[in-house]
Order: C-alpha cells, then structure tokens, then sequence
C-alpha cells in the first residue's frame, strides 16, 4: 500500500534524481577543475606526453602522473561533451559509493531509526550536502571516484581482506596524494599487514606509471608538488581548511580586503606547519586512549578508516571545499548513532553538518560580512569561518569527546567477515 511514508521516500528520491540529472546536464565547470583533468587527458589521449606538465604548475594535475590515464578517453571527446561524460563518471561513482555505505548506516541506526526513517535521512542529507554538489559545480572532481574507493577499501577491510583492501586504498592516494598521510594513522595503530600490502600496490603502481611516462613527467610532478607545499594559501571562498581561518585573518589585515582571488604565499606558512604538527599527537592520544586493540576487528578498523581521514582533512593547508565529501560517512554515524553521545558532541556534529552549506552559498557569506563591522579583524575571522567552521567543529569533537566519539563508532560498527564484504546485509555484533 502506497502510504504517506512511501510517497515521502518517493518524493526524496525524485529531488534526488533531478538535483543529478540538472547536475550532470550542466555546463558548470568549464574554465574551472574539470579544464584542468580536460587538458591532461587530452595530451595522454594524442599522444603528447611531454607536454603534462608544461602549464601552470600551480594549476597543473595534482594526481600521480599515471592515474590520468583513468579518465584518458574523455580527451577524445569534444569539451561538452567531455564535460558530460566526466560529470556521470562522477555521479555514478558517488552513486556506488553511497549504497555500499548505507548498509553500515543502517546498522549504526537500526535502534533508533525505522528502515524507512533512515532510508529518508539518509536521502535527505545527500540532497543537501553541499560538498557533494560542489563537485558538479567545479565541472566534476577526481573526488567522487575517490570516495568510491575509500568505502570500497573500508568494507573490505573491515572484512579483513587486507590485500585487495590495499588496492583501493593505494589508489586512491596516487589519484589524491592528500591521503597519504593516512599512513601516519595506520602507523600509529601498528597496522604493519595494511602498510606492507599498501606499500606494495604503491610500488607497483608507481613502476607501472614509469614504463608508461617516463623519468621527466614525474620529476615534473615532483616539482609541482613542491610548489603546492611552499605555503600558498587559498582565499577563503575556496579553501576549508582548519588553518583557513588564520591564513584569513592574516589576509584580511594586511590587504584590508575580503575579495583576494588567487593563490597567495603565506609568510607565516612555517607557524601553521607547526600548528599542523600538533595534530599528530591529539590523534596518537585519541588512538591509545581509545584502548582500540581491545575492539573486535570490524569496529576497530572502522575507527581508524574515520580517524585516517579527519587526520587528513586536519593536516592539509589547503581543503578545496570538495574535499568535505570525504567527511560525509564520518557526520552520517556521528549524527544519527543509536549510540548514546554527550548532547553538546551531538549538537557539534549537527553543527558541522550545517555548516558544510556554507560551500555554495558565497552571495549570502559576502552578506553576512557587509553587515559585520568594516575593522579587518572582524572581517578575516568571519570570512575565516565560512570556510573553517566545519572543521573546527570536527576539532572541538575530537578534542573534548574522542573517548565517547570512538566508542559510539565502535559499538555502531557491525561484525563482517570475508564472506558478507562484498554483501549488502551486515550480520549483527
């Protein structure tokens, strides 16, 4: 019977699929992130090796040179075209990615959340996360098919399959060399079995890329990567980093203007290293304290997947707003656990989730600081916080309640084994 729960899941799903559909339909992102995976793939796609990397290194593909040939054959096409293409590359992998997630959404709510319940939330938080519709906008994003991988690499290794577990894994930090230092987290659990198979997919994969493009692309992608880590800071409309807000404010003093596009050098980019290096302590406590070796297998690898990311996300001085897509599994537990979390833990996460809007909604954010005072103080903290707040808030959880964070997570996790992986069902703890 067609009930009015039914017709509310049907409604979602229908805002869902249209939001899509005028998503991937869109020229959106012609000039922006998908000229730059255009223009690679194009030179792979006629054979033109050597001109990679002859572009602007600082809007060069960031990628490990060999990946590009993933998205080869959208080179062949014209740009539209391309554009189409590489937009339902995206949407499908977000698509995969998302319903292999749910089943561990599912499970971490079923106490609380009826099935139709939580099918509704979970429909309705993708149809309103920005960091995910932002990856349309910028014309699609090597983001979406690393989301893939990520969930891909999570059930697997949940499951304990730690050698196909590697691959995902390994790829997705050649795709997006911002993940390596998940291996920092995996060290700090003395992960060694997951390091030493990730470590020779990595090895495979880099050899495999030589054959194919030769010493000079790769030391050309070396030194683009340089450039990249030389404190280049990001205005505030584009970057989501913890540290945007510092690098704002000290913007915002000393040009006296909110409106700075383009990349800049930070003269203070050695202080924020530092303030970056303090995390990896906060994360090394938060895993002992955690008592993570006590956990049974699936929730413990399920605490480092979520914890290898946030250190990540929290190292990293620049955060393309895309790039909170990889948070989304992360807010989707913490917010809807039927495990118990402190109200204010609870509410910060609600927060966080909020706050993500902030990434497509620039014209209300210059609003905002029109209405603020004009004192350059004011103006850099409140332009640092359109940007910031999300991962501030996810800082403030991990600082004042890791313990009961890691415990919920642990306890929302289900038990898989090697033979329910690569199954939709979960079994129960």
């Amino acid at each position: 019977m067609f009930n009015k729960t039914s017709a509310l899941t049907a409604l979602l799903f229908f805002l869902l699929g249209a939001r899509a559909v005028a998503a991937v339909t869109s020229d959106a992102g012609i000039g922006w992130d998908f000229s730059n995976y255009f223009r690679a793939a194009r030179e792979i796609f006629q054979g033109h090796e050597e001109n990679f990397f002859r572009v602007d290194p600082l809007y060069a593909y960031f990628g490990f040179p060999g990946t590009i040939y993933l998205i080869a054959p959208i080179g062949g096409l014209n740009e539209r075209d391309a554009l189409f293409a590489f937009k339902s590359l995206c949407a499908a992998c977000l698509t995969g990615a998302l319903w292999l997630f749910y089943p561990l959404f599912r499970y971490a709510t079923r106490e609380s959340l009826t099935a139709s319940r939580a099918l509704q939330a979970y429909v309705l938080v993708i149809l309103l996360y920005a960091p995910l519709w932002f990856i349309f906008t910028a014309g699609g994003q090597m983001s979406a098919p690393c989301l893939l991988l990520l969930v891909v690499f999570l059930r697997l290794y949940m499951s304990g399959r730690l050698s196909p577990a590697a691959l995902p894994l390994a790829l997705c930090i050649l795709i997006k060399p911002f993940f390596a230092p998940v291996a920092i987290v995996f060290l700090m659990a003395r992960e060694w079995q997951l390091l030493f198979r990730l470590g020779v997919w990595i090895s495979a994969m880099a050899i495999l890329s030589l054959g194919l493009l030769g010493w000079e692309a790769h030391v050309q992608w070396l030194h683009v990567i340089q450039l990249g880590a030389k404190g280049y800071i990001e205005p505030w409309w584009n970057n989501s980093s913890l540290w945007n807000l510092f690098d704002t404010i000290w913007l915002v003093v000393s040009t006296g203007d909110t409106k700075v596009n383009g990349l800049l050098l930070n003269p203070w980019g050695q202080f924020a290293a530092a303030g970056r290096l303090l995390t990896i302590p906060l994360f090394y406590l938060a895993i002992a304290r955690g008592d993570l070796r006590t956990m049974r297998q699936s929730a413990r690898r399920l605490v480092l997947t979520f914890m290898a990311i946030l250190f990540c996300l929290l190292q990293s001085a620049i955060v393309w707003p895309h790039y909170l897509v990889f948070l989304l599994p992360f807010l989707l537990i913490v917010t809807f656990t039927s495990q118990p979390l402190p109200r204010a833990a609870r509410v910060a996460a609600w927060l966080a989730f909020v706050s993500t809007l902030a990434v497509q909604s620039r014209p209300l954010q210059e609003w905002v600081l029109h209405l603020l005072p004009a004192a350059p103080i004011i103006q850099g903290a409140a332009a640092g916080l359109f940007g910031a707040c999300t991962l501030l808030l996810c800082s403030i959880i991990l600082v004042f309640w890791h313990g009961e964070i890691i415990v919920a997570l642990a306890k929302s996790a289900p038990a898989m084994s090697s033979s329910t992986s690569g199954k939709s069902a979960v079994v129960s703890a």
